[in-house]
């Protein structure tokens, strides 16, 4: 609006320069260059508004690129809300939710790369895709289904969102992590994050599952970055406590009771989508990285933000470059993570009934 209106007013500037009474004046003021004086004034007034619609236009695409808006424009932070409101309603609708804060399910799983499984042991289950769902965006790579799946567990509700977006597809994060937005409305308290993982320490294997106990974020932007809303979570919200102690020690108990050797470490988040360097792991060990991988980070920094506790779950697919003796390919990485699902599947499903009958006793 801005830069029409700075051509509007040069169109009618430049229509008075060329009127007679305009002229006169000018061949007054520029005897020397009679024949030419009604060309005169425009060229200066051209020269001076210029620079109003060139600072015009600087002003729209510093907003239209450099603002912390997504890629496909639907929303940012300043309007994040009343859009995980919208798709929130939605999934009520559609899923039959209760609309009883009481029956809302206080317990969510996000799955990823290979590890689906999860979802079919639901009772009851009713899932839709995420194309459905307003705001969502679809999943673009191999092994994340990208549906939004709500079922009984204990006899308690629980959401499974199979699959996510990534940094890497082109996304930015207030679009990844939209969905864990939409989660928080919906009352969502505990929520578990899965992934496919890198090795970086040398004693872990591929197959090995880790619990997550502090993360480091490399290269990809915060998420909350951009105007805050205050109903949403504060200003500058605490990441001294991303990864629930209270949530690890639960996940303990269930491997000791399975049997199931389960190692904890720190996660790196990184951009991807090229797997990393030697160098750059040999640097990542260094910082004190135990794993590595493309997700996850942004989300648990969100759901911190709206006062959600997080478990986080690595399955170790494969080991990282330098480490490795042979070239990682993704395939693999979800070949490894489906053989890693019965034991993920197990845990998965044996932390999920404590909490859920924690929740059910009051606790």
């Amino acid at each position: 609006m801005q830069l029409e209106s700075h051509l509007t007013q040069f169109g009618l500037l430049h229509n008075l320069c060329r009127s007679r009474t305009t002229c006169g004046c000018l061949e007054r003021f520029f005897p020397w260059h009679k024949t030419k004086a009604a060309h005169i004034f425009p060229i200066w007034a051209f020269l001076l508004l210029s620079q109003r619609i060139f600072w015009a236009g600087y002003r729209i695409a510093s907003d239209r690129f450099f603002s912390n808006e997504p890629s496909n424009g639907l929303f940012g932070m300043r309007n994040c809300l009343s859009k995980a409101t919208e798709a929130a309603d939605y999934l009520v609708r559609t899923l039959s939710l209760s609309g009883e804060k009481k029956e809302m399910p206080s317990l969510a799983v996000i799955l990823g790369t290979g590890l689906g499984g999860f979802a079919k042991s639901l009772v009851d289950r009713k899932s839709v895709s995420f194309v459905r769902i307003p705001h969502f965006t679809r999943t673009a790579v191999a092994g994340h289904v990208g549906t939004f799946s709500l079922g009984k567990l204990q006899g308690r509700s629980v959401i499974c969102l199979e699959g996510r977006v990534h940094y890497y597809e082109g996304h930015d994060s207030t679009t990844l992590t939209f969905p864990v937005r939409v989660l928080g409305v919906l009352g969502v308290q505990n929520l578990i994050l899965t992934n496919a993982a890198g090795g970086l320490n040398p004693r872990f294997r591929p197959g090995n599952l880790m619990l997550i106990r502090d993360h480091l974020s490399s290269f990809i932007p915060n998420p909350l970055i951009g105007p805050n809303q205050e109903s949403l979570g504060p200003r500058f919200p605490d990441m001294s406590q991303c990864y629930s102690s209270r949530l690890r020690a639960i996940a303990v108990r269930c491997a000791l009771t399975l049997r199931l050797r389960i190692r904890e470490g720190i996660y790196i988040g990184v951009t991807g989508p090229s797997y990393e360097t030697p160098a750059e792991i040999r640097m990542f060990r260094k910082l004190g990285a135990d794993a590595i991988g493309m997700s996850t980070v942004p989300e648990v920094i969100v759901a911190r933000h709206m006062g959600i506790e997080c478990l986080g779950i690595s399955v170790i697919t494969n080991l990282a470059a330098g480490i490795s003796k042979t070239p990682l390919k993704h395939d693999e990485v979800i070949r490894a993570g489906q053989g890693a699902g019965p034991k993920l599947l197990k845990l998965l499903d044996s932390i999920c009934r404590t909490l859920t009958m924690k929740t059910s006793m009051g606790g």
